[in-house]
């Protein structure tokens, strides 16, 4: 008999109904010991060696896998493909070797590293194994035993200083840093005052309008601070003449982003759906463990060959010939922490549109985040989006011509989607375009607006922007952004 051993009972399902007789699927449901929470268990004095306990709700878990591993053949660690998989797989291993040990068997040990839960990626992977990753798990060491001890030595003095029940964190502590420089320099913002003047103008039809702003004034930049100094330019847009001065038109391409990365898509759900990093991660852990996306916490953006072929044969059966690309589109991180050997946050079977998968255990949140990754990734490898801009340059000649106003320039801008590209299935809905021009025509004053404004204090942290500038200063890793954050509003450190 051969015993695979999973993180969760979710995938262990799924996993079992992949493999034919012969196979054993457990769950170690997540970690199944770590340090101590009654004391520091790390042993300073003798190279930070850290003390493992077996934590306390495992104990029939690891009953079960002691079972079956003395009746197994083979053991299969099929834990996630990152750190904390890696260090799961290895613990897992190294309490089963202990009790086999006494029992006198010598099962085989292997690891089984997949991206994907679905059938031909596990079975891949049973046929290829490997050995558990040692630099990961030592990697994973490395980070817990730093969050311990910074924990340990650094809250007993929020203790003493501000208050009991406080705590200190390796990440924790410079992402509250972060938010409290911001609140500072909010604080400290002194707005200024500035004025805008807009011109409503007419075509000589009358029937179409458009708005220019004035920006130059006797061939000066235009920048009121005050009501005063609008005074001249309002008391001569009613009466002034206006016409094109100049018209420049040209072709504006944009690029497709790439597919979702952890911090990404954690971005782009916030901002789309006004999801929390913390329910984004949960939505997308059980579309993982339904084999429906690729393995959720990555910083890459790279794509198999597999998966680019699947896409853009979809594309070709979709849209026409010009919205597929000649070359299939490669994407680089710019981390330079970046694990490019992981693959990007994508779809499964790109077959499978949101409605398709509705029913059972996937319900309507499942369902909004599958569709932005399923949209991401198909957009990632279509053509270019092609706008129409326009730039008009209008001169507004005053009837009386004044020493504080003897010219004025307004300019306006629009343009239109000519082309929609991978704009098709992310649209944007930014069209502004502008009635047909000609240069030295001549315009009709409508009306006009001189408003106040104030400039802006920098804007509060949300969770999109604040993953965002952890990701920036190379903070943390795309896997612990949403714990970092739910971690600081439950104590009550931020509030949203």
């Amino acid at each position: 008999m051969q015993l695979i051993i999973v993180e969760s009972p979710t995938k262990a399902r799924k996993l079992s109904g992949y493999l034919g007789k012969g196979y054993e699927v457990l769950a170690s449901v997540g970690h199944v010991r770590d340090l101590p929470k009654a004391e520091m268990g790390v042993d300073t004095e003798a190279n930070f060696e850290p003390k493992y306990v077996v934590s306390k709700d495992k104990t029939k878990v690891l009953s079960q896998l002691k079972e079956q591993a003395a009746k197994a053949d083979t053991i299969i660690l099929a834990t996630d493909p990152d750190r904390e998989g890696e260090a799961i797989a290895w613990h897992v291993q190294e309490i089963l070797l202990e009790s086999l040990k006494k029992k006198k068997l010598t099962p085989k040990f292997q690891r089984a590293s997949f991206y994907e839960i679905t059938k031909s990626a596990v079975l891949a992977a049973i046929k290829d194994p490997v050995s558990v990753n040692m630099d990961l798990v030592n990697a994973q060491q490395a980070r817990r035993i730093v969050d311990r001890l910074v924990g340990y030595e650094v809250s007993p003095v929020l203790w003493r200083k501000i208050r009991r029940g406080l705590s200190a964190g390796r990440v924790q502590s410079v992402a509250l840093l972060l938010i409290v420089e911001r609140e500072k320099e909010i604080a400290a913002f002194k707005p200024d005052e500035y004025w805008e003047v807009d011109v409503e103008l007419a075509l000589a039809s009358e029937s179409q309008h458009i708005i220019a702003r004035v920006t130059t004034i006797n061939g000066e930049k235009y920048e009121p601070k005050t009501a005063a100094d609008t005074t001249a330019l309002v008391a001569a847009i009613p009466t002034g003449a206006y016409k094109v001065t100049e018209l420049d038109k040209k072709a504006r391409k944009t690029s497709s982003y790439p597919p979702f990365s952890t911090s990404t898509l954690q971005q782009g759900a916030a901002n789309r759906l006004g999801w929390s990093s913390k329910q984004t991660m949960r939505i997308a852990q059980q579309l993982y463990e339904e084999g429906l996306i690729t393995y959720h916490r990555t910083d890459s953006f790279n794509l198999s060959t597999q998966a680019l072929g699947m896409a853009r044969e979809y594309l070709s059966k979709i849209f026409s010939p010009e919205y597929l690309p000649a070359q299939p589109r490669i994407f680089h991180s710019k981390s330079k922490n970046a694990q490019e050997a992981h693959e990007a946050i994508r779809v499964t079977d790109v077959s499978k549109t949101a409605k398709d998968i509705l029913g059972g255990r996937i319900t309507e949140q499942h369902v909004k985040l599958y569709d932005l990754i399923w949209r991401r990734f198909l957009a990632s490898q279509m053509s270019e989006a092609i706008y129409d801009q326009t730039s008009v340059t209008i001169s507004l000649t005053p009837e009386k011509k004044s020493a504080g106003l003897s010219e004025a320039v307004l300019k306006t801008s629009g343009s239109i989607l000519k082309f929609p590209g991978w704009r098709a299935l992310l649209p944007a809905g930014d069209d502004s375009p502008l009635p047909n021009m000609i240069v030295n025509e001549d315009l009709q004053y409508q009306q006009h607006t001189a408003e106040q404004k104030f400039t802006q204090p920098p804007a509060r942290y949300n969770d999109a922007s604040l993953v965002k500038e952890l990701e920036k200063r190379g903070i943390g890793r795309p896997s612990t952004y949403a714990s970092i954050i739910s971690v600081i509003v439950d104590r009550g450190y931020v509030e949203r």
